[in-house]
């Protein structure tokens, strides 16, 4: 068993690193670019509500090659995509998933984004059913146990779809361990926030350190630690540059940037050599970059 896993394992790295470029349906694709004049930068604005059917819906029917699945898992046992942990943003109601059974959180009709009203929270099974013909699945544990986790690799199972097209990649350390042992064939990707304090010094993921080369060090040691195929790193921070990009690309990382939000950073991360954008709007950056390279 463990020499097919790692037979896997080749295949899908061989596979993943044919030269698609990945544009990652954040929360499905939820925002869109509005019209403007070549050359100037252009922010997307929110026109859907996040994670919810319309927005997968948009994946596949723009056919955008790859998607973000935010999973929790209700009180009784029904694996949901939420990107927050309780649903009073997206709803106004104060509902915690884990201790909320599922036909509850039913019941609460997001807010009303741009021409969409009553929608309700997607289960993974449903979020599925719309965009199983997806490439890659960017698969983010925002809570993790061991039965969600294998409720969840059922899942993908039941609707045919390999999991060697699911990338596991999140911030929940937990998850990236669990699936160290029990699923190694499966691509772990850890999720990287890192920004700069006044006073010189750089947190990542919640922790101080000295510089930036400590955070590096931290990062790849991570890599080495976990199994990792790489990292989701942020575009808003100074210390993503191409230059970063190249050296963790050297050091045989896989690469996404989240989120690609405006023109500006689509434009200067395109061509640096990561695998892909995590974005709220896929299709737009997607016509977006391929009328730069057709003019």
């Amino acid at each position: 068993m463990k020499t097919f896993r790692i037979a896997v394992l080749l295949l899908t790295t061989l596979r993943l690193s044919a030269g698609e470029f990945y544009y990652i349906a954040h929360r499905g694709e939820y925002m869109t670019l509005p019209d403007g004049a070549d050359g100037k930068d252009r922010k997307g604005v929110v026109d859907a509500p996040e994670g919810t059917r319309p927005t997968f819906e948009r994946v596949r029917d723009r056919q955008v090659n790859a998607v973000k699945l935010d999973v929790q898992y209700t009180a009784d046992k029904v694996v949901v995509i939420s990107h927050d942990s309780d649903l009073k943003r997206t709803t106004g109601q104060d509902l915690p998933i884990a201790a909320t059974a599922y036909g509850d959180l039913k019941k609460a009709p997001f807010l009303n984004v741009g021409a969409f009203g009553d929608e309700r929270i997607v289960t993974l099974d449903e979020a599925l059913e719309i965009v199983k013909d997806c490439q890659l699945y960017y698969l983010d544990f925002k809570a993790y146990s061991p039965e969600m986790m294998e409720a969840v690799f059922n899942c993908f199972t039941a609707h045919g779809i390999p999991l060697e097209r699911i990338v596991i990649a999140t911030f929940t350390r937990k998850a990236l361990e669990g699936a160290k042992v029990s699923h190694p064939e499966i691509r772990r990707v850890h999720h990287i926030n890192y920004h700069e304090e006044a006073d010189g010094t750089v947190m990542l993921n919640g922790k101080r350190y000295p510089d930036f080369a400590e955070v590096k060090a931290q990062m790849l040691a991570w890599k080495k630690e976990l199994g990792l195929s790489g990292f989701n790193i942020p575009i808003p921070s100074k210390h993503t540059t191409p230059e970063l990009i190249r050296e963790l690309k050297a050091d045989g990382c896989w690469l996404t940037l989240w989120y690609a939000h405006s023109t500006a950073d689509a434009t200067r991360f395109r061509d640096s050599g990561v695998d892909g954008f995590v974005t709220g709007m896929p299709s737009s950056i997607r016509a977006y970059l391929e009328g730069k390279q057709r003019k």
